[in-house]
């Protein structure tokens, strides 16, 4: 199986957010079903796409839906949105874990808005702690 290099270049858009919160990922694979869900935590998150740790090997290019919940407000129900693998390696800091990164892809409008907050929130939070 061959890996990327986590050194690779930081290509993803937007301003990122490293906050660990929990996110659901399932793979979606052509022709076939599954029930499947990992739960895994988010490394760092930003309004075109996530960063998340896995125990599995995800292929580029590889399409997968991710559910969150927003962990300023529990009341607010989990967001859905598709995304697609962009980069998978080995984590440097965790053994035996991958380092996955997928765009965005596909997102309702009620979901950008709610990950588009958290984002926000976050990035005013780190400023206003290095002022």
């Amino acid at each position: 199986m061959d890996h990327e290099d986590l050194s690779a270049s930081n290509k993803r858009r937007g301003e990122r957010v490293a906050r660990h919160f929990m996110i659901r990922v399932q793979q979606i694979f052509p022709g076939a079903s599954s029930d499947y869900w990992e739960v895994s935590t988010i490394r760092n998150i930003s309004a075109a796409g996530v960063l998340f740790y896995s125990a599995d090997y995800y292929k580029i290019g590889a399409e997968v839906i991710i559910r969150l919940k927003n962990p300023l407000d529990t009341t607010i129900k989990e967001v859905t949105c598709h995304g697609v693998v962009v980069r998978c390696a080995l984590s440097h800091d965790i053994k035996s874990t991958f380092e996955v990164a997928a765009d965005f892809t596909k997102i309702p409008e009620e979901s950008k808005k709610t990950i588009y907050d958290i984002v926000n929130y976050f990035l005013k939070k780190e400023k206003k702690h290095h002022q």
